[in-house]
């Protein structure tokens, strides 16, 4: 089957499913669509979160590494420092689609914030091996 329902100008109009795959196959998802902040959770224990989110920026920074580009602008931040702003924010009656992004950011501050608290203390991230432990401490200096 040929993708024929895309506009003829497109580079991918005409093409197999395959043909498709193999085009976006060495790419990075985020080259593609433009991603700036990646927010994650652990799906079961809340107090290790750091351990995951320190596993994401080494993932972010070993991806940049290998495919020699600067993803400096992609955030890595908590998904529970997102559902604790927009909560506020709908209880003060400011969430509209105008100030999403604002809060995303305001989430990624706080991620930053608790990251330097933790560091400061000299607490390594829960169930975090050394190197992302200490690439999650390198991060927030």
């Amino acid at each position: 089957m040929r993708c024929y329902t895309l506009p003829q100008e497109n580079p991918l109009y005409g093409k197999t499913l395959a043909e498709v795959k193999e085009v976006f196959a060495d790419q990075i998802i985020w080259e593609r669509l433009k991603i700036h902040m990646i927010f994650v959770a652990h799906p079961t224990h809340a107090e290790k979160e750091p351990a995951v989110l320190g596993v994401v920026q080494d993932l972010v920074h070993r991806a940049a590494e290998e495919q020699g580009h600067d993803y400096c602008d992609v955030r890595v931040g908590l998904l529970h420092n997102v559902i604790a702003v927009f909560t506020q924010a709908h209880a003060e009656d400011e969430a509209t689609c105008s100030n999403i992004q604002h809060h995303l950011y305001e989430a990624l501050a706080l991620t930053a914030d608790s990251e330097a608290t933790t560091a400061a203390a000299g607490v390594a991230a829960v169930g975090a091996p050394a190197g992302v432990a200490a690439a999650t401490a390198a991060t927030t200096s």
